[in-house]
């Protein structure tokens, strides 16, 4: 048998996007661009798409930037706002296409306020506050940490913004939040928002970028005038059709797998805390239920992945774009963990899909592989 458990790094494609994606190729292979007949048919398909990915985060179509993953449109909003002088506000727990981008804004003589973490991965609304400045120009905040789950409190993020009277935008990267909490943009205040189709059963290569009507970013890849003039290059017609196909299946029964999500990481929890010297660094009430970090600090967790890889259980060291680094993990770093939680952690990730006995599958391997390692 087998269990994935590694869901954060990327989502196995539903049935039908599957189906969406290979109709498309073959039914709807026009540029966009183009005016005649089979462009427009191309055309009228992502216009439908772009509509559908917009409701879905309570968006106008227009503010819909297709992309190809939410690391580009991290980079794009981050840079976007490059100025000698200015000041960016981040968490010291982001992903590596934020925190990358905001050591790029530093070397361009941005300074950059990091929030420092808690034990649990959440910072300090106070420090956040007290952190805005008259040259504070933007904002990152994720919603939801893809290591740990943790889940941050967007909408406060805004409301302080707006009350310091500061004109800072606010960027979330809601790759791991969105069709799993509920995602407004329009309740929330967001300026602008990141995530990619492979992270909820669409297919890699194409991501999402909110842009609030009225702004402007400045284009990473210059060329035609494609996506309202912020990101040229001919559009991933399949790619986009499967994302909203997608968006569409999982945005019929968000709740439902909430919920269910919730009963599978509170089983692993329950199993877990009993291990011997485990320790849990995301509690089940205060974090996402798809995410579980946990630390086995008397063995190394590439040394836990292989022998669980071994057995059919596919989890993770922390970030999927960071697993083939030596580096301990930042986010973990920041949480304040010893040197032996952080070398022992992994992340074990649920989705729409995960079943009960893949998690019962998991559960006894990794009780095997405890009890075997640790007489190593």
């Amino acid at each position: 048998m087998e269990a994935y458990l590694d869901n954060a790094a990327t989502t196995k494609p539903s049935r039908a996007v599957i189906e969406k994606v290979c109709s498309s190729l073959g039914e709807l292979w026009g540029n966009t661009s183009s005016l005649h007949r089979v462009g427009m048919a191309a055309d009228d398909a992502v216009t439908e798409a772009r509509a559908a990915v917009a409701s879905a985060i309570g968006a106008l179509k227009e503010e819909i930037i297709f992309n190809a993953s939410a690391s580009e449109g991290n980079n794009q909003v981050i840079k976007s706002f490059i100025r000698e002088g200015a000041h960016f506000i981040t968490t010291s727990t982001e992903h590596p296409s934020v925190m990358r981008s905001m050591e790029q804004a530093e070397r361009s003589g941005v300074e950059v306020t990091r929030l420092k973490s808690d034990r649990f991965g959440n910072f300090d609304m106070d420090e956040l506050r007290s952190s805005i400045r008259k040259n504070t120009s933007l904002v990152s905040v994720m919603m939801v940490n893809n290591e740990t789950g943790a889940i941050n409190p967007i909408g406060e993020v805004a409301a302080a913004i707006r009350e310091s009277g500061s004109r800072a935008r606010l960027h979330v990267d809601a790759v791991q939040g969105l069709m799993k909490l509920p995602v407004d943009v329009r309740k929330t205040g967001v300026d602008f928002m990141t995530a990619s189709a492979h992270k909820v059963h669409g297919p890699k290569g194409v991501g999402m970028l909110f842009v609030r009507k009225g702004l402007k970013l400045e284009s990473l890849v210059h060329g035609g005038s494609h996506e309202m003039g912020m990101r040229a290059g001919t559009l991933n017609v399949s790619g986009i059709l499967g994302f909203a196909e997608s968006i569409r299946e999982m945005r019929e029964k968000t709740d439902e797998h909430y919920s269910r999500a919730y009963v599978l990481k509170g089983r692993l929890i329950g199993e877990l805390s009993g291990v011997d010297g485990i320790v849990l660094n995301s509690p089940l009430e205060t974090t996402s239920p798809y995410i579980l970090s946990i630390s086995a600090p008397f063995l190394r967790g590439e040394v836990l992945l292989r022998y669980l890889s071994e057995k059919g259980v596919c989890v993770s060291t922390g970030s999927a774009c960071s697993s083939n680094s030596t580096k301990d993990s930042h986010v973990l770093t920041a949480m304040g963990l010893s040197q032996k939680e952080i070398k022992g952690s992994i992340r074990l990730s649920i989705s729409a899909m995960t079943t009960d006995d893949e998690i019962e599958y998991a559960l006894g391997a990794m009780k095997e592989a405890f009890s075997f390692l640790r007489r190593k």
